[in-house]
């Protein structure tokens, strides 16, 4: 005759895998809910499944007056980042004002070095005499 054996409850037990205190047995499977030293976490690294299903041995339960764990509500490690096409605009507007910006200055510089041109007119005068003039 086969013995059958009886589930266990859910609650915390001694961790079969060894690396926590306590792991927690949801009824039908370990959980990566772990506690070590009072300290509650999850453990990243998940029980091999042959493991997983293998339920706590008799007389491995944890007295703990702790109520059922609660899993954290899952957050991606980074926010993803939020992008605005407002954001890419302004930059296309702020690099064309500074190309601009740049072009208005190397002008004004090339300009400013054209000094060494003379720019003035040279005049010439001729006097006419009274009698000239009144001969014409």
């Amino acid at each position: 005759m086969k013995e059958r054996t009886v589930p266990q409850p859910a609650d915390w037990y001694a961790d079969p895998s060894g690396r926590y205190r306590n792991r927690y047995w949801d009824g039908s499977q370990w959980t990566d809910q772990v506690n070590d030293g009072g300290r509650s976490a999850l453990d990243p690294d998940s029980l091999a499944a042959d493991i997983a299903r293998t339920p706590p041995a008799p007389g491995s339960r944890v007295a703990s007056a702790a109520p059922p764990p609660e899993l954290p509500p899952q957050r991606a490690a980074v926010p993803p980042r939020q992008k605005s096409g407002a954001t890419g605009f302004a930059a296309f507007i702020g690099a064309v004002v500074a190309l601009i910006a740049i072009i208005v200055l190397i002008v004004v510089m090339v300009s400013s070095d054209d000094d060494t041109t003379d720019t003035t007119v040279p005049t010439t005068t001729t006097e006419a005499t009274a009698s000239e003039w009144s001969q014409a």
